[in-house]
């Protein structure tokens, strides 16, 4: 597994914008999020150093299947791990997901008169929205998230999520699905979760190819011990 696309911005899931409510269409068990159900230290300890075993044994058997289906475990307890520094993600998409799809569902609207884009909908809904030093554009909701317009023409749909309106950007939505981004409290737990079980997997991953070695080594010398010796005949013409 790629782990260092955990520090970077990760894909969550798929949709177009109209379809379900975008809140729906979110992993919250691979996003990490305050209030996120989180074992103990001491349970984290068990839970890596295991989870780190059977990945090295996954390895060891060449059993590609497994390890992708423990990797999947790893990223769950990934975002377990650091959502005790996480922002409200759970409260921002909230927040956008009743705005947007409110809008798209609001049955006095004429088809003629729908948004085009989410930048479309914005400016109908709320009459004016805010220019950003990026030259995008942006609208502060009364609870503080704020929805940064960052599409184009061909990602009309396409948004970021902060806390604040001068916040770093936490959470984004784009035509093939939603991404995370981590803050830097994020970051530094997540390289520490990521230091520890990585160097595990490789300390058991090397013990158990050292054990297959030193096993083949003993079975060799077992056949040489076992040998017969075959006596030369000499025959005399």
């Amino acid at each position: 597994m790629n782990v260092s696309g955990f520090d970077r911005t990760s894909r969550i899931s798929r949709g177009n914008l109209s379809s379900q409510s975008l809140f729906d269409r979110v992993n919250w068990d691979i996003i990490p999020h305050k209030g996120m159900a989180r074992p103990t230290e001491q349970a984290f300890d068990v839970i890596i150093d295991d989870l780190a075993k059977a990945l090295a044994e996954a390895r060891s058997e060449k059993d590609d299947a497994k390890y992708r289906s423990l990797s999947l475990t790893k990223e769950k307890v990934y975002a377990q791990y650091i959502s005790a520094v996480s922002p409200e993600r759970k409260a921002l998409v909230k927040d956008a997901s009743q705005v947007i799809n409110g809008g798209n569902r609001n049955p006095q609207s004429k088809k003629s008169e729908e948004p085009k884009t989410l930048f479309d909908f914005l400016n109908i809904r709320d009459g004016y929205v805010k220019s950003t030093s990026e030259g995008r554009f942006s609208i502060t909701l009364k609870t503080g998230t704020t929805i940064i317009v960052s599409g184009s023409d061909l990602q009309p749909n396409t948004f970021e999520l902060k806390g604040s309106e001068f916040g770093p950007t936490v959470m984004g939505y784009n035509p093939n699905g939603w991404t995370w981004t981590a803050t830097p409290q994020e970051r530094v737990m997540g390289n520490r979760f990521l230091n520890k079980i990585n160097s595990l997997e490789q300390r058991y991953y090397s013990e158990s190819k050292s054990a297959e070695t030193a096993v083949g080594n003993n079975h060799s010398a077992d056949q040489e011990g076992g040998m017969t010796t075959v006596p030369t005949i000499y025959i005399i013409v």
